[in-house]
């Protein structure tokens, strides 16, 4: 096959794409997210497209936060979807241990008032060394919390007190009757399960 020939086909496919704009959800103020182009709408249907939350807010201090999106249908030229989950970066993460403190993880499973399933990991960095009895007791209250708050909001209000930092604000004086907390943040998140 002549090089061509080969050229034109990879033309033609690419002009019978049509570019849709990924949007976030309605609790994400349905920012737009980003341009993809695709034959048949239906294959964006599943596909996760992520962003970091800089871009998405325009806050220049939140851009170690990547967020991922599921596109859950298409309207027109139109693609929704449902925020999927969020991670720090490596980077980030790396640069908040310090040594002589104690690094705290806690990986909880709760359940929103509309009925989704969220898996969420809680760093928290103390800011001196602490005994295991107070871990297991920071990890407790934060449970506590975050199932508490899960039960009393929707999906949407949820995830946002997670991005926005809410959530982690309310734990924070909390477990700080306990040490002295350098740093906590809701470092992971995942969506398990879509209610209905």
């Amino acid at each position: 096959m002549s090089k061509s020939k080969r050229k034109r086909r990879v033309r033609d496919k690419w002009r019978s794409k049509n570019w849709y704009t990924v949007y976030a959800p309605s609790y994400f103020g349905n920012r737009k997210i980003t341009d993809t182009p695709v034959e048949d709408p239906k294959n964006l249907v599943g596909r996760v497209v992520e962003t970091s939350l800089y871009e998405l807010t325009g806050d220049l201090t939140k851009d170690y936060v990547s967020v991922q999106f599921q596109i859950t249908g298409v309207d027109g030229q139109k693609a929704k979807t449902v925020f999927k989950g969020h991670h720090f970066t490596r980077d980030f993460i790396r640069a908040k241990i310090r040594r002589r403190r104690t690094l705290i993880e806690g990986f909880f499973s709760v359940k929103t008032k509309d009925g989704y399933d969220l898996m969420i990991n809680v760093m928290v960095i103390t800011r001196h060394k602490t005994t295991k009895i107070k871990e297991n007791a920071i990890r407790r209250i934060i449970k506590e919390i975050l199932e508490k708050r899960a039960k009393e909001l929707d999906y949407g209000n949820f995830v946002n007190e997670i991005i926005l930092e809410k959530l982690t604000a309310d734990i924070l004086p909390e477990v700080g009757k306990i040490t002295p907390i350098g740093f906590i943040g809701v470092s992971k998140s995942k969506l398990l399960r879509v209610a209905g």
